[in-house]
């Protein structure tokens, strides 16, 4: 459940913003290990859902009124290889994020799920709907907002100020990453700033209390604050990194001749004065 990057790094205005991740969800679940029932998943919210054994005629009913593909949160009886994501697949049901104990998000297609398809009888063994308190980081459950989130107001209930916040928005895997999905976030008052196209996010700006109803659209996997604002010189990171140490005599490096590979979640800012005419995005 290893993860590649460590920090997501946003382009655009607010380019000095990331979003934390780290092992598997580690951002979405603290952790996320497998329980000792099997039934049930350590999540990172307060909540602890237990997953209902499937009941495939309620199921069908539930997604037959929804006309759309929602999605659900699944337990597996084991380990999914790559044939039962394909056999779970054909029968309507697309795992996405993994969520430890071999549980998954997962995505249903109304005009295809067979809930009594081999696959999915032998592999399901429950099924729980998702929570939107799930999809929140706890800060949000908080009054006091991080310094750094808050990117400015608007005008609240009863014409109080409403703290606009800066945030990391995950979609599904399933969900494509475009202007239908923008339409979501800019329907409640948020603003993309920057496309996360390794972790199918964005980084936004949008009212606080819009998170909640945020978190309510099926397309959402997951929502935190942005993380805070690099200083101006990075004066610290060049002490970590001891680059005054090897830019200085007898070492005198500049990097001239030295070509680096950098992959993150966003692109570098080429117009920095250390990588004015040196850096090439190639993603």
């Amino acid at each position: 459940m290893g993860n590649p990057l460590a920090h997501c790094a946003p382009k655009g205005p607010m380019s000095t913003r990331s979003c934390s991740t780290g092992p598997g969800l580690y951002f979405l679940l603290a952790g996320a290990l497998a329980s000792p029932a099997l039934a049930q998943v350590q999540w990172r919210s307060p909540v602890a859902p237990h997953f209902a054994p499937k009941d495939a005629q309620l199921l069908t009913a539930r997604l037959q009124q929804t006309g759309a593909t929602p999605h659900l949160a699944i337990q597996l009886s084991r380990a999914p290889r790559e044939s039962d994501r394909a056999d779970l697949a054909a029968a309507g049901v697309t795992l996405g994020a993994p969520l430890g104990g071999h549980a998954f998000f997962a995505a249903i297609d109304n005009s295809r799920i067979d809930w009594k398809s081999p696959a999915v009888v032998a592999l399901i063994t429950g099924v729980q709907a998702i929570d939107p308190q799930w999809k929140l980081h706890p800060a949000f459950g908080e009054d006091d907002d991080a310094a750094w989130t808050v990117v400015g107001t608007v005008d609240g209930a009863a014409g109080k100020p409403e703290p606009v916040i800066a945030a990391c928005v995950l979609f599904h895997a399933d969900v494509a990453n475009n202007a239908e999905a923008a339409a979501v976030i800019e329907q409640l008052g948020g603003r993309i700033q920057s496309t996360l196209s390794t972790v199918n996010g964005v980084v936004v700006e949008l009212p606080r209390a819009a998170a909640v109803a945020l978190a309510a659209e099926d397309i959402i996997q997951w929502i935190e604050p942005a993380l805070p604002l690099l200083t101006p010189t990075n004066s610290d990171n060049r002490i970590l990194t001891r680059a005054n140490q090897v830019q200085a005599a007898p070492y005198n490096l500049n990097g001239a001749g030295v070509t680096a590979l950098v992959f993150d979640g966003g692109g570098v800012r080429t117009t920095h004065q250390d990588l004015a005419g040196r850096a090439t995005i190639i993603d």
